[in-house]
């Protein structure tokens, strides 16, 4: 199974990440929202997971990125992918990167220096796949 992680944002590019059941990175990098179109008809993932919004002082951007979130399953549904939202306290607490240390997570399971949306990518598709026991063993 391949799952395509992405971390929504509002002013900047999106993360992602595409990771299959042996835990290894296929793909990832920084996309435009027009460019997620691309990525999702190429690499065709099982499933897209998206980070779901947390609990946000900030009204107007949590609003920004609910709707960020809203047009990347939109797209998923057009593609006809699965997708699904996992909450942001619930994938650091599974990939144990709690409080800014999911970049040296990522590199500590992969061995790999990414970008901190990317990382976040990475892990959010890693967390599904360990949490639904698709992968092979961390």
């Amino acid at each position: 199974m391949r799952v395509l992680g992405i971390d929504p944002s509002t002013a900047k590019p999106l993360g992602f990440g595409l990771v299959n059941e042996r835990l290894t990175v296929e793909d990832s990098g920084l996309c435009s929202m027009f460019g997620l179109q691309d990525i999702l008809r190429e690499l065709k993932p099982d499933l897209v997971v998206v980070e779901d919004q947390y609990m946000a002082r900030n009204f107007s951007t949590s609003k920004k990125l609910a709707w960020c979130a809203g047009k990347i399953m939109g797209m998923c549904a057009i593609y006809k992918i699965p997708n699904c939202v996992m909450n942001v306290a619930h994938w650091k607490s599974l990939m144990k990167a709690q409080s800014g240390t999911h970049i040296q997570r990522c590199k500590q399971i992969f061995n790999m220096d990414l970008q901190d949306d990317v990382a976040s990518a990475v892990l959010i598709a890693t967390a599904y796949l360990t949490e639904n026991q698709i992968c092979d063993k961390m």
